[in-house]
């Protein structure tokens, strides 16, 4: 299960919106985003894939405005976030 929230929930510092995925069967928690900006609407495809927005410049490239990002959450190791 996918989620936004702006507390700590880690507390690793995060601060702001971020991106979040609950695992259900094992009751694990791990932060998907870790930007200064906004992120939102995060939505999960067969487990495998997420799309949210973000007005993050995620992918270093000077891009502005909200961006809709589609991450693949078995290619992200457990404990890295975005970016």
């Amino acid at each position: 299960m996918l989620f936004d929230s702006t507390a700590d929930l880690l507390l690793n510092g995060s601060t702001g919106p971020q991106i979040f995925e609950y695992g259900v069967k094992d009751g694990s928690l791990r932060q998907v985003t870790d930007v200064s900006g906004t992120t939102s609407d995060p939505a999960h495809s067969a487990g495998v894939f997420t799309v949210f927005i973000s007005d993050a410049d995620l992918m270093g490239n000077g891009s502005t405005g909200p961006q809709l990002y589609l991450v693949n959450l078995f290619a992200l190791p457990f404990n890295s976030r975005i970016p």
